[in-house]
Order: structure tokens, then C-alpha cells, then sequence
């Protein structure tokens, strides 16, 4: 890069920064990103794209941003480490790739290497380890007890390899705990004490645990789906949108008009009406957003048997219809247009809302 080009990427930087700190909108938060990778700054994209997805997490801006910082800042690494395994397959190889999709956000892509690996080497613990810890990060994001009973068989795998594993045990101990499986938490703070008898945090977890009525018969998953039921009414509590419903009918009218769009409509994720904006004269208010309430049911039924995590978003077309389907935050929302538009219009107004209207500041 010569003189002046390095002068005009620093000018653009510059500026960049000083959007960010006069507005901090996700756009401006991932202009900035961008501009950082531009600029071969890795560790302040970092930290702005850490600070970007804590405070605009479901931003399309954002986390395009993330995902290519993620590309340049490990790309020679995964394809180092690719050939590798091509040409001497080992068993920290398959460890280290998975873990770096895994850091990229590539979860299906990270649970292949996974499996593909624990087809190969059976005995190596990490491989079960990286399972596990998948698995009950998406139990705490969506609470899918299929992903918490997983999480535990997999860090039970781990642990007959590699029996005196402190943060395994401790793991599976305290998720024990949280099942009300007291007998085998005591197990596992009696292993861990084995080896390091001054550790408090298990000397307290295991009297905690001499506390508790005996565990009942259920299995783990059993236990995983009553832990679900008793939390559901805090967690709704904690799922009240942020939004009044006067606000959210003033931000859907930033959702920007293109031909053929039919309606836009915002639930909560039982289907109960927040917001909509009808702009076909022919659709049902009601209609729609019952459509809404089952389209949204069908999706989740169907990302839970295809074993991928919580819906998040997703696009079905129709002979007369596109829909869009996206959650933010607690909201259930969907975009329904003429099936003559093409997808990635519909994606662009999805996008565009999102970033401009849902995640714009609250005016005093």
C-alpha cells in the first residue's frame, strides 16, 4: 500500500471512529469494524465487534462485520490447518479447526469436524469436550433440553477418558445441581476433592448438595424438560418487550415500502399482536397474524427435529407468497410479500428495519 493510499485509509478510519462515538448505531459500530479490518487492525475490530454484538446482537450490519473480521483474522490458520488434516490427519488438528469455526460462529460446520473426528479418533477427549460445550451454550440461549441432556453425554464421554478433568467434573457437577440430581453431583465433587482436597468451591457445592431431597427417576432429558417448566414464567417475565406498543407501530413505519410488499406484522412468540402494517387491502388482520403464530410454531418444530438449535430466521415461498420470518430479541416478526419479489429484496427491507428503525435510539 503506497503513501496515499495508507493516508485515505487512516482519513476513512478516523472518520469511522467519529461516527461511532457521535452516534453509536450498528451500522456505524460495523462501519467501523470494517474499517479496522481494512486498516489490518485485528485487535481494535475485536474489541469493537465484542462491543457490537453485546449491544446490537441481532444487527445484520454487525454481525456481516463479525463474520468477516472472523475470516481475515483466521483464514491461513483454517487453511493450514485443512491441509493438515488432508495430509496427516491427527487428533488436535480436527481440535484446533473445530474450535476455530466454533469461534467464527459455524456451529453445524464445527459439530461436522467434530463428528467426523470422533469417527476417527474415539479416544481423544477434546472432540467430546467441543460437543459438550456447543451443546450447552445453545441449551442456555434457546433451552432445548435435547441440547441440555447432549451436553451432559458428551461431557460424561470426555470425563471416562480423562477422569480427573477439574472443569469437567465442576461442569457436570453444577449442572447436576441445577437438574436437582444431587446424588450424582456429589459424585462428581467428591472426584474433584479426590485430587485437590482444599478446593472450596467443591467443598461448598457438595454440602449444598447434601441439601437437596433425593433425585427422583426421571433421566437427564426427563429432568432437562421439568428444569424448562419451572423456569418458563421467570424467563416470560424476563422476555417483556422493551417496546410500548405505541412505540413499536411508530418504528414498523420505518420498514421501507417496496412493490409488491403485502404486510408486516410483530407478535410475541405465542402470537399474541404487538404491531402490524397492513398494506393489501385483501389480507385479514387476524389472519395474517394467525398465519404468523403457526408458521412460527412450524419452524421451531421443525429446527428442534432437525437437530439446529433455536429458529432464529428463515424465508418460505409460496405460489402467491414470500415470507420473511425473523426474531429480535422477544419478538416474533414476519414479512409477508407477493411471491413475484425476489428474496433478497424482502431481505434488504428485513435488514434495513432492523438496523435503522429496531435498533435506532430512543428519542427523550
Amino acid at each position: 500500500m503506497g503513501f496515499f493510499a495508507r493516508w485515505k485509509a487512516k482519513r476513512e478510519l478516523n472518520k469511522a471512529i467519529k461516527r461511532v462515538r457521535k452516534s453509536p448505531s450498528s451500522k456505524a459500530t460495523a462501519g467501523l469494524i470494517d474499517k479496522y479490518v481494512a486498516a489490518g487492525q485485528l485487535d481494535n475490530a475485536a474489541l469493537m465487534a465484542k462491543q457490537g454484538l453485546e449491544f446490537f446482537p441481532a444487527s445484520p450490519s454487525v454481525r456481516e462485520s463479525y463474520r468477516l473480521f472472523k475470516k481475515a483474522k483466521y483464514q491461513d490458520e483454517i487453511r493450514r490447518l485443512t491441509q493438515q488434516i488432508k495430509d496427516r490427519p491427527n487428533p488436535s488438528a480436527y481440535a484446533m479447526l473445530a474450535e476455530l469455526y466454533a469461534e467464527i460462529g459455524e456451529t453445524d460446520k464445527t459439530l461436522d469436524i467434530c463428528r467426523e473426528a470422533i469417527r476417527k479418533f474415539p479416544d481423544y477427549e477434546g472432540m467430546y469436550l467441543i460437543v459438550g460445550k456447543i451443546r450447552y451454550k445453545r441449551y442456555r440461549e434457546d433451552g432445548l433440553p435435547r441440547d441440555g441432556m447432549l451436553a451432559v453425554e458428551f461431557f460424561e464421554k470426555a470425563l471416562k477418558l480423562s477422569p480427573k478433568n477439574y472443569k469437567t467434573l465442576m461442569q457436570l457437577g453444577e449442572m447436576y445441581l441445577e437438574l436437582s440430581m444431587p446424588a450424582k453431583a456429589t459424585e462428581k465433587f467428591k472426584s474433584v476433592l479426590y485430587f485437590a482436597p482444599e478446593d472450596e468451591r467443591a467443598k461448598e457445592l457438595l454440602a449444598y448438595a447434601g441439601t437437596l431431597p433425593p433425585e427422583s427417576d426421571a433421566d437427564v432429558e426427563d429432568q432437562f424438560k421439568e428444569l424448562k417448566a419451572r423456569q418458563e414464567p421467570q424467563m416470560a417475565e424476563r422476555r417483556t418487550s422493551r417496546f410500548s406498543i405505541e412505540e413499536l407501530e411508530a418504528r414498523l413505519n420505518g420498514f421501507g415500502f417496496f412493490e409488491g410488499l403485502f404486510a408486516v406484522v410483530i407478535t410475541t412468540p405465542k402470537g399474541r399482536k404487538l404491531a402490524s402494517r397492513i398494506e393489501a387491502a385483501e389480507l385479514d388482520e387476524e389472519t395474517v397474524r394467525n398465519a404468523v403464530a403457526a408458521i412460527f410454531r412450524a419452524a421451531r418444530d421443525s429446527a428442534l427435529r432437525m437437530d439446529i438449535g433455536g429458529f432464529e430466521q428463515g424465508i418460505i415461498t409460496g405460489q402467491h407468497y414470500i415470507v420473511n420470518l425473523f426474531k429480535f430479541e422477544n419478538l416474533a416478526c414476519a414479512v409477508f410479500a407477493s411471491s413475484q419479489v425476489r428474496p433478497e429484496t424482502v431481505q434488504t427491507a428485513v435488514n434495513s428495519f432492523i438496523d435503522d428503525s429496531l435498533y435506532a435510539p430512543v428519542e427523550a
